[in-house]
């Protein structure tokens, strides 16, 4: 289709966050994406390839065997994401780790996995919740808000399994709602959260959707695939089979 990329083949994500042979780039317009895939090397967050490669379990395969599925396999349509009109692939997150997102994008050294970790420890016990609507045709309520994801991938952050059974060609973003928690829950239950064991937990939310909006009484942090960014309203659909990947 007009607007499918095609990816032929992602070979390895290094810490200078680019990724070869691919045609991808967060925050380009429809007409930009119709690109080859062997048209350069591009800069994209790396957490979402490298969640892509764990959601397609590419990882689990020999070398031999992704060569030759880079190479000769059908392509497959891959959903995206569209925020405020802005792409994405992975996921956002709004409220806890969009503040996460928020003061790694401020550190000035440790930006690695200590820095991550440590910004959020900090952020367990001295991170506030705000009050944000949350609405879709399955779901609508407004509260004060630890944190909402709304995900085409399984994992967030750190590797948090946020929502485990999410599927990335499915039409449907996979969404956790936390609401206001104490601190002692907060350190209880994010082991659980990083494991993907939470999806049963009566104090939040875990549904599917194709189209959300979040509205904040105050700008609330937030992140698109790693990247960060702030607002009062964040309008999200699905864009179904926008990449085509071999895998």
């Amino acid at each position: 289709a007009a607007d499918q990329v095609a990816v032929a083949l992602v070979v390895g994500v290094h810490g200078h966050r680019r990724v070869a042979e691919h045609g991808l780039r967060p925050g380009r317009r429809d007409h930009e994406f119709d690109v080859a895939a062997n048209d350069g090397i591009t800069d994209m967050p790396k957490a979402p390839v490298r969640f892509v490669v764990l959601d397609f379990q590419i990882g689990k395969r020999s070398l031999a065997a992704i060569m030759e599925a880079g190479l000769n396999a059908i392509p497959r349509p891959v959903d995206a994401g569209r925020c405020n009109g802005r792409y994405f692939m992975n996921g956002i997150g709004v409220g806890f780790d969009g503040n996460v997102a928020a003061r790694m994008s401020r550190l000035k050294r440790k930006k690695g996995i200590t820095g991550y970790w440590m910004t959020v420890v900090r952020n367990i016990f001295f991170y506030r919740e705000q009050t944000c609507r949350i609405i879709c045709s399955e779901f609508s309520e407004e509260c004060r808000l630890l944190m909402v994801n709304a995900m085409n991938g399984q994992r967030s952050g750190g590797g948090f399994n946020v929502t485990p059974d999410a599927v990335m060609d499915d039409g449907l973003f996979n969404v956790l709602v936390i609401p206001r928690l104490p601190i002692w829950m907060r350190l209880r239950y994010l082991p659980v959260i990083e494991k993907g064991r939470h999806t049963k937990l009566p104090f939040l939310r875990y549904f599917k959707t194709d189209r959300i909006r979040f509205a904040c009484d105050e700008p609330m942090d937030a992140h698109l695939d790693g990247e960060y960014l702030s607002g009062r309203e964040f309008e999200i659909a699905v864009v179904k089979g926008k990449f085509l990947f071999r895998y």
